[in-house]
């Protein structure tokens, strides 16, 4: 399972050295595994990242990233630089064009590319969860974008020749509610902001300018807001030759993660040849449901990137407001898209009160949707009640994990005068805040 991948904290296997157990290893001297080491590396990730344990996943991340290096996940569709092909370079991507277009190769490449997309995703949420640099930057990626899934599910049934046109690098418009169709482009434009973010704590590039990139990025968000936007509007008329049965667990399993179900074509993407048979009148209830669930699930990640591109990560810098950051046009701007958010969450508990949907990656961007409704209670008192920051409020105590979940709600209850200690109240906010923080250098939620 390991791959050939040890961790440094591992003990060491006796007799290793001289072993015939001993990996094997690639030209390049990196350990020997397969895309399903990545794989399973990644969903031990996801598990441990969702625990009470969450740093002891860097275990299993570092060897996914590793080993998915090592394969060179990250160059399956590299074009060889030299004038004459193949070229002399034995490693060269070049040399593996050369290999039979079959259906089998192109499953192959096209799993390696999923693979791959998968890890870019969970580096992104990582990143944003202990307060990270990207460990995959988009400058690393020469692997076109995933196929649509209407097309993965049938690729035994359509020409290849009949594929559609690929990219380098993910879409950052929804186009669907297959896993790579609405989270791929969020974590994306997620890995913009956190590049953002780190250099603005960076000594000397964090003085420049940054109006033009925030631009860029504002610019990216409200094209993907009118893709689920369009997808909401197009739920009524779904074209079903080109949607596939949902699973029955709304939970992500490898299955959910790698091949999801229904798709939205957009307007630019080329139907296949073979239309696929319509699903039973119950399964299409199931893809309603299902987009029903990604529009809410990923409208409410649109509204916290905003929150994220616009304003503060940490909620105790948020809270003294040292920086007197609340009469900028920034907080307005990030105050606003909070409240959205928290109307989001509320349709997202209407289809899904116990938020199975994406149970271990959604706790992260629910947290930082809520601090500046965290700091709209806790003035209240100075600025007086405010009727739809409490109905935020409460919709977010109906979501949230018990931690926050406390702190919220003590801050609602001494608004309200039903806290007869409210200094000591005060502070035990602020303890329980301070265990998670993302100024320079912390870890975020990592104890």
């Amino acid at each position: 399972m390991h791959g050939g991948l040890r961790d440094e904290g591992d003990p060491p296997q006796s007799g290793f050295q001289f072993s015939s157990t001993r990996p094997l290893t690639i030209a390049k001297n990196e350990p020997v595994g397969v895309v399903d080491d990545v794989l399973t590396f990644i969903l031990l990730t996801i598990a441990v990242s969702g625990g009470d344990f969450k740093s002891d996943c860097f275990k299993w991340w570092n060897k996914a990233v590793r080993l998915a290096l090592a394969l060179e996940l990250h160059r399956e569709d590299e074009h060889c630089p030299a004038l004459m092909s193949p070229c002399a370079n034995p490693l060269c991507s070049c040399k593996r064009d050369k290999e039979d277009f079959s259906l089998r190769s192109a499953e192959a490449r096209e799993e390696r590319r999923r693979v791959f997309w998968l890890l870019y995703c969970l580096d992104r949420h990582l990143a944003l969860s202990f307060n990270r640099v990207l460990d995959i930057p988009d400058s690393y990626c020469q692997v076109y974008d995933p196929l649509p899934e209407y097309i993965w599910e049938n690729l035994d049934s359509i020409g290849l020749e009949d594929l559609p046109a690929r990219v380098f690098g993910p879409s950052t418009l929804v186009t669907g509610t297959g896993f790579f169709e609405y989270f791929l482009p969020l974590m994306a434009i997620l890995g913009d902001i956190i590049d953002l973010h780190h250099k603005r704590h960076h000594p000397r590039l964090g003085m420049v300018d940054d109006s033009h990139p925030v631009a860029i990025i504002s610019d990216l968000l409200t094209k993907c807001e009118a893709s689920i936007e369009g997808s909401r509007r197009g739920a009524g008329h779904v074209d079903h030759n080109a949607t596939l049965s949902t699973p029955t667990t709304i939970g992500p399993s490898i299955k959910d993660l790698l091949c999801t179900d229904t798709t939205l074509p957009s307007a630019t993407q080329t139907f296949p040849p073979n239309n696929v048979p319509a699903p039973p009148p119950k399964s299409r209830a199931k893809d309603r449901s299902r987009l029903r669930l990604v529009t809410a699930y990923s409208t409410h990640i649109l509204h916290v990137l905003h929150v994220l591109l616009h304003g503060k990560w940490d909620a105790i810098s948020m809270l003294d407001d040292d920086d007197d950051w609340i009469t900028s046009p920034s907080f307005n701007n990030c105050a606003s898209h909070a409240i959205a958010a928290s109307q989001a969450v509320s349709q997202i508990l209407e289809s899904d009160p116990e938020l199975t949907f994406m149970p271990y990656l959604f706790g992260i961007y629910l947290l930082h949707g809520s601090f500046i409704l965290l700091l709209f209670a806790d003035r209240m008192p100075r600025v007086g009640p405010n009727q739809s920051v409490e109905l935020a409020c409460e919709t977010i105590i109906r979501a949230h994990e018990k931690n926050f979940r406390k702190v919220l709600r003590s801050t609602l209850y001494s608004v309200r005068g039903s806290s007869p200690t409210e200094w000591e109240e005060h502070n035990a906010r602020r303890r329980a805040l301070s265990l998670y923080r993302w100024t320079k250098g912390a870890k975020g939620l990592a104890l």
